[in-house]
C-alpha cells in the first residue's frame, strides 16, 4: 500500500475518535516506509491527539533538529526517562530502521543528547564488518547456538530413527 493510502487510512481512524487504530496503522508501517517524516510526524500527532505525550516526545526526537518549546517538552518528557540508563537504553527505544548507526546521522537535536550521554561516534556496526558492538555479539551468539541446537535435535531423530528402522528388521 503506498504511504499516501496508508496515511489516509491513518487519519480517517483519527478522524473518527480511533486514535488507537491510528497509531497502530502508523505504527506497523515504521517497517514498510522506514525513515518517512510524513508518517513521523502523523504518529506524533496521533500520540498528542491521545494525551500520550511520552510517546509523542519518542517518535519526535527521531526527525526534530531544532525543536520548538512545546515538542522539547515533550522530547524532554521521553529523554527523562531514559537519560539514566544511557544512550544505548535510548536508542533501543527506537525501530531499528530508525536506529542512527553513527552520530552524523542522526538528527541535530537527537545527537546533542546522545553527546551529552557521552555516545561514541559509531553507534552500531553492521554485523559484516568488524567492530561488533555487544548487542551484535549477543544476536550472532544467540543465532549460532539456535543453530547448534536444531542440529543436534536433527541427529538424535536420524538415531531414533535408524535404531528403530534396524529393530524392525
Amino acid at each position: 500500500m503506498p504511504i499516501e493510502a496508508t496515511l489516509s487510512n491513518a487519519h480517517q481512524f483519527a478522524k473518527s475518535g480511533e486514535h488507537w487504530r491510528s497509531r497502530e496503522i502508523l505504527r506497523s508501517s515504521l517497517a514498510n516506509y522506514s525513515y518517512d517524516r510524513r508518517l513521523l510526524v502523523a504518529l506524533v500527532d496521533t500520540c498528542s491527539a491521545m494525551g500520550d505525550r511520552l510517546e509523542a516526545g519518542r517518535w519526535l526526537l527521531t526527525y526534530v533538529d531544532d525543536p520548538t518549546d512545546s515538542q522539547r517538552e515533550l522530547i524532554d518528557l521521553f529523554v527523562d526517562r531514559h537519560r539514566a540508563a544511557g544512550y544505548h537504553t535510548l536508542l533501543s527505544q527506537f525501530p531499528v530502521a530508525l536506529r542512527p548507526r553513527t552520530l552524523d546521522d542522526s538528527p541535530r537535536f537527537l545527537r546533542s543528547i546522545l553527546v551529552q550521554l557521552d555516545a561514541p561516534h559509531t553507534l552500531r556496526s553492521d554485523p559484516c564488518t568488524k567492530g561488533f558492538v555487544a548487542s551484535d555479539w549477543v544476536l550472532v551468539i544467540g543465532c549460532a547456538a539456535a543453530s547448534i541446537a536444531v542440529g543436534l535435535c536433527a541427529l538424535v531423530g536420524l538415531v531414533a530413527i535408524a535404531n528403530w528402522v534396524f529393530r524392525q528388521s
